[in-house]
């Protein structure tokens, strides 16, 4: 499951302990059982039905539960005091009708032996030209992910410390394109390469005793969590 997208259940959960509310607490706002609060903060599916009445009781749109877009923007802008734009920091803001804001989370990816995944957040966004993430193709800016690269595997093509954009939705793998990828709770960025035996791992740095490619054993293919493709880092990759 992708790590920048929480599920109805967990936001019914984030929204409730952020009141300090138990689950019994909740349940009489709602008029059910605590039972019935715990199945849906389980994703159980026949509970579903209760999603308006909670997200009333927590005095929020639907969608602020359902697909996190408006938790999304509210976190961007309680937690940025200043925009960036076209890499600079300064106190202008951007127009809406020209720019869209990226959520930051405060994920490295590791262009080296991994990095383990903790708790993910929004830190700040980073906006982006409309037009350009139209003319790219790419989905809702709530779907994209700014995240920092850390080591130096990826050199050339990905420095270390480098900010890249990722699309949270292109987790298909495409062979010669670069993904942030999850193996055993550890995040990695790498290209993956399609051979007739199998995938791939690679990494763009020409020291291969130091960065050797990873062959993916068809039995560990389910071990693998691909979270998005690499789209940007001051160009499209």
């Amino acid at each position: 499951m992708g790590i920048f997208m929480k599920t109805l259940g967990e936001r019914i959960k984030e929204e409730r302990k952020k009141r300090r509310w138990s689950q019994a607490d909740l349940g009489v706002k709602v008029g059910v059982s605590q039972a019935a609060i715990s199945e849906i903060e389980r994703d159980v599916p026949k509970s579903s039905g209760l999603v308006i009445p909670i997200a009333k009781a927590f005095k929020v749109d639907v969608s602020y539960l359902t697909d996190g877009k408006e938790n999304i923007s509210k976190q961007i802008a309680d937690n940025s005091d200043i925009i960036i734009i076209g890499g600079d920091r300064h106190g202008q803001v951007a127009d809406p009708k020209e720019y869209v804001m990226i959520p930051r989370y405060d994920v490295r990816g590791s262009c080296g032996e991994g990095i383990d995944i903790n708790e993910v957040n929004i830190v700040d966004g980073m906006p982006m030209p409309v037009a350009w993430i139209r003319a790219q193709n790419l989905p809702e800016a709530h779907l994209l992910a700014v995240i920092e690269a850390s080591g130096d595997s990826m050199q050339p093509t990905i420095e270390d410390g480098q900010t890249l954009i990722v699309n949270t939705v292109d987790t298909d793998p495409k062979s010669t394109k670069i993904y942030l990828i999850c193996i055993d709770g550890k995040l990695f960025i790498k290209r993956l390469i399609y051979t007739p035996t199998g995938w791939i791992m690679r990494s763009d740095n020409p020291n291969k005793s130091n960065h050797p490619d990873f062959v993916i054993e068809s039995e560990s293919l389910d071990n693998i969590d691909i979270q998005g493709r690499v789209v940007w880092q001051s160009g499209m990759l």
